[in-house]
């Protein structure tokens, strides 16, 4: 009977999060440049 814990690795509990974080920043951004582009355009 060997009750052995598994040990989380370290750099994937850290990187977990940014699988998120990142996605979701890069969407807001991107909504941003597409919102400023469509308004305030002048007619010419």
């Amino acid at each position: 009977m060997d009750r052995r814990e598994e040990v989380p690795n370290l750099g994937a509990t850290m990187f977990a999060p940014y699988a998120r974080i990142v996605p979701m920043h890069m969407t807001i951004i991107l909504g941003g440049f597409v919102g400023m582009n469509g308004k305030n355009k002048k007619k010419t």
